[in-house]
């Protein structure tokens, strides 16, 4: 469904933001595809591992005594002060190191979108052109894989003053979860955008896989 439009691009008889606008004139954006429940785990996961911050702001503001009766009343703040889980330093060490490695991989995807998508940097999210090179020859789908990867890494390393507890893990799962129906939604709309092309993309590149996504990669290489 986009095929035209690579065709004008790559002729220089539209710009990226005629490209970009005719994405929305032919209902082709994402976020037309992109399901409430998927959303609302991503958005819940998010809040949950963050919970023990506000749960730590109450009892600071239940040392005033204009506001303690209050702050009383609010008995979900018992279910919300659960054990935390403590990791070794080395692990949290490790978590940092992971965070920093996710973050720049979400750049790389967002910097080849931008460049590379045929969009430029005000559609990055939007593309006509099949984006195969860089992150995107080893996952299908790096921008969530990375996402789910700093929350993940950004709790465990933090953990020693953001605690983690079950909620933090639950949040997590429920990020991973949220990603992972987000991600097959919007290759049904690839699909629609590329068809055979996309298709043979997905025999060739996993998902999420970033272990095989190398393997494959330094394989076809040789």
């Amino acid at each position: 469904m986009v095929k035209d439009l690579i065709e004008k691009r790559t002729k220089g008889e539209i710009t990226e933001k005629e490209a970009y606008q005719e994405i929305y004139r032919r209902g082709l954006e994402h976020g037309k595809y992109g399901s409430p429940l998927s959303n609302t785990l991503i958005l819940l996961g998010h809040v949950l591992p963050f919970l023990p911050i506000m749960v730590a702001i109450l009892n600071a503001l239940n040392n005033i005594p204009s506001l303690a009766p209050f702050i009383e009343r609010l008995t979900f703040m018992h279910l919300l002060q659960l054990p935390r889980i403590i990791f070794p330093q080395s692990v949290t060490y490790l978590a940092a190191a992971a965070f920093v490695t996710s973050a720049l991989i979400m750049v790389q995807a967002a910097f080849l979108r931008a460049k590379k998508g045929g969009c430029g940097w005000k559609g990055e999210s939007e593309t006509i052109m099949l984006v195969t090179e860089g992150i995107y020859g080893v996952v299908r789908q790096p921008a969530h894989l990375s996402s789910g990867l700093i929350l993940l890494s950004l709790t465990i390393s933090l953990s020693e003053w953001l605690p983690f507890t079950f909620l933090s893990a639950m949040g997590i799962i429920l990020v991973f979860v949220g990603f992972y129906y987000s991600s097959i939604e919007e290759e049904e709309l690839n699909l629609l955008k590329w068809g055979d092309d996309y298709r043979q993309y997905m025999k060739e590149v996993p998902r999420f896989n970033f272990i095989l996504g190398l393997l494959r990669r330094t394989t076809s290489k040789r």
